[in-house]
């Protein structure tokens, strides 16, 4: 599948900018109805871009039965705080989601418990299997001696 970037000309930092979407979202967009005169996904019926999303979003939560009170921004926090958790690199964040500072990402980053343990397995011991405990008092004796 073709490699589609999503333009933004204007970002809330005033700032143009240029983002890829994924195979999943293309293929979502690619099912939906477009206006045979407008080079934009989501428009008017005269093919016009909407100006404001958030009374269509706040309409659609209410029509799916969900908590009207989620903002587009929770799926974009959503989103990156996904992507933190499944290891994407800060660096990697901070331009997917368009931050002038890693500071900006680092809200994104919540360790939870099962993350902690993890990286914390991913230390050994530099005496080999610490289940051998032989091995561990052969190294603390040589630690006494010195």
């Amino acid at each position: 599948m073709a490699h589609l970037m999503i333009h933004l000309p204007l970002t809330k930092s005033g700032k143009a900018t240029t983002i890829p979407i994924n195979n999943w979202a293309v293929d979502i967009i690619k099912k939906l109805a477009r206006h045979i005169k407008s080079p934009y996904v989501f428009v008017k019926v005269d093919g016009t871009p909407y100006k404001n999303l958030h009374h269509g979003f706040k309409a659609a939560l209410k029509r799916a039965g969900m908590d009207t009170t989620i903002r587009i921004h929770d799926l974009r926090h959503s989103a990156a705080t996904w992507l933190a958790a499944s290891g994407v690199p800060t660096a990697v964040l901070k331009d997917l989601l368009g931050h002038s500072s890693m500071a900006m990402v680092a809200r994104y980053q919540h360790t939870g418990h099962a993350t902690m343990l993890e990286m914390a397995n991913k230390i050994t011991s530099p005496f080999g299997n610490v289940s051998n405990n032989r091995l561990i008092s052969e190294e603390n004796e040589k630690i006494r001696k010195v």
